[in-house]
């Protein structure tokens, strides 16, 4: 797949999910994180045990598009489902009618214990990845929720300070500070937290 086909396929889902964000919530988003799935080449499911894995990234994507709230609020839309989660920072919990955001509020739970601080926002999840078809679109939700808070909220994970463009991943150490946040909210918290979403 060339680059300018890849280009193109991310801005078409760019475009759909700032549409899908204007219809649910009336307003424009502010902005948009995209995260790539990514098929395991050598060594899936090694990663239980501390194995090593050979993995690559593919042209299929999750594009959150967002809006900060000032009432403290967090409300979740997805163009894969027709239900809108609403809660608080302060009480995130597990919502048996509502799985798929489960992922996103792993991160925020693994996010608030770590001490960031981060208020409230409306999102919205587009995707070109297919649901529960081995392409890591639960990872790739969990990197697009972490990027999009440090967007709206910066901090930084790696220690000093939080510069104001937020989580950009300017350097290797801030990058591997994000890709184990993203690991603890997939293996800790949704398996301690959010039993029914627990993956690798």
């Amino acid at each position: 797949m060339n680059s300018s086909h890849t280009a193109e396929s991310v801005n078409r889902l760019g475009k759909r999910t700032e549409r899908l964000f204007q219809k649910i919530f009336g307003v424009k988003p502010t902005t948009f994180s995209m995260a790539p799935g990514r098929l395991e080449l050598l060594g899936n499911y090694t990663d239980f045990n501390n194995g090593l894995v050979m993995a690559l990234a593919i042209d299929r994507h999750i594009c959150m598009a967002a809006r900060p709230r000032q009432d403290g609020q967090i409300r979740l839309a997805s163009s894969s489902f027709p239900s809108v989660v609403e809660f608080s920072p302060g009480w995130i919990e597990k919502d048996p009618s509502a799985p798929w955001a489960n992922y996103s509020k792993g991160v925020l739970r693994e996010l608030r214990d770590r001490g960031i601080k981060f208020g409230g926002f409306d999102a919205v999840i587009g995707s070109t990845l297919p649901i529960g078809a081995g392409m890591s679109s639960s990872a790739a939700l969990e990197a697009a929720t972490a990027l999009t808070v440090g967007r709206l909220y910066p901090y930084r994970l790696a220690g000093g300070e939080a510069r104001p463009e937020g989580v950009f991943l300017s350097d290797t150490q801030e990058r591997m500070a994000l890709a184990a946040l993203c690991q603890a909210a997939e293996n800790k918290s949704q398996r301690d937290i959010f039993p029914a979403a627990c993956c690798a």
